[in-house]
């Protein structure tokens, strides 16, 4: 017999539980399939994962649970997954747990359940596992699976927020700004929006650069507001585009440089936000030349049928230029 496979049973104990050889093969067992699980090698990771989790290694059965959902390395089996989960969960597995939480309030594998969905969730995070503060917390503030409670949302961003999760640095300073949960607090809204900003939460980052823009609480520093806005158009958030494209046309917080603005604004264009649409279609009926033109009613044909009555109204207008063979030196420098 293989020696590998020989690993894969486990031993009896006539005084009960796992021997501690037994624990020795688990961990052996389960380091291996760790390895080839960070390493993608789901099918390798699979085997040796439940041939762990057959001596009851807690992180083997909920990584083993963990690619029954998915199907990597393996056929999914949503069910089967919930057995492994419940084992880990038994055994004090916190993100386990939250896995579990998941499938009680989907439905998926198990009877929905949402006393279990809460119930598991308030368990992982009381755990320590960050990740399911964070969810209990979006559950308070939208009610789902639970009633809408803005006090209970805030308790559990707090934790999740303290542990490092950016999306829950966002949501607090939300709160704050919204006076939800808690008594609105320009300083607190600030210090959380700011974390999150330097965690590179996206749009934290553009919602910060908006604040300096416009002096929301604070003193108006476009510097710092262009900075936070290219940010966030760095990770491709379509107002931070749009944003960083206007300041480098005004001249904003940065000094002041059209191909720049034309690059930023086409990258928010591309993702179909119409008032960069706009703007970069004056931008170019100011270079007064055909190639500029024929692209910016392009570009307007696209804003008007994603809809925008703007867009439309400058469309109908540069066609009425075509029509009337009007100069391009005369042509507006504006829509």
């Amino acid at each position: 017999m293989n020696n590998d496979e020989t690993l894969g049973t486990p031993m009896n104990n006539s005084n009960g539980g796992r021997s501690s050889q037994n624990s020795q093969h688990a961990e052996v067992l389960f380091q291996r399939g760790l390895g080839c699980y960070l390493n993608y090698n789901f099918t390798e990771a699979f085997h040796w994962l439940s041939l762990a989790a057959n001596y009851e290694h807690p992180e083997a059965q909920w990584l083993v649970g963990r690619l029954l959902v998915t199907g990597d390395g393996c056929t999914k089996d949503v069910t089967k997954a919930v057995e492994y989960f419940k084992k880990a969960a038994d055994q004090g597995v916190a993100s386990a747990m939250f896995e579990l939480s998941a499938c009680y309030y989907e439905g998926e594998g198990v009877e929905r359940n949402l006393d279990k969905f809460v119930q598991l969730l308030v368990a992982a995070a009381e755990a320590g596992y960050a990740p399911a503060a964070e969810c209990l917390g979006m559950a308070y503030r939208e009610g789902s699976g639970v009633e809408q409670d803005y006090v209970q949302a805030v308790k559990w961003f707090r934790i999740a927020a303290e542990k490092g999760l950016p999306e829950s640095m966002y949501a607090l300073s939300v709160r704050y700004e919204l006076g939800q949960g808690v008594e609105q607090n320009t300083a607190e809204r600030m210090q959380w929006l700011t974390k999150a900003a330097e965690a590179g939460h996206m749009i934290a980052q553009r919602r910060l650069g908006d604040t300096y823009n416009w002096g929301k609480g604070v003193p108006i520093d476009r510097s710092l507001g262009f900075y936070w806005c290219w940010k966030a158009a760095n990770q491709g958030d379509a107002e931070a585009c749009y944003l960083v494209g206007s300041s480098y046309q005004l001249g904003e917080g940065v000094e002041k440089d059209i191909d720049a603005a034309k690059s930023w604004l086409k990258k928010a264009a591309d993702q179909d936000y119409t008032e960069a649409i706009l703007r970069l279609s004056s931008i170019l009926l100011c270079e007064k030349t055909q190639t500029a033109f024929n692209e910016a009613i392009q570009l307007l044909k696209r804003g008007t049928d994603l809809g925008d009555k703007e867009c439309k109204h400058g469309l109908e207008l540069l066609r009425e230029i075509q029509d009337q063979r009007i100069p391009l030196e005369d042509l507006p420098g504006n829509l």
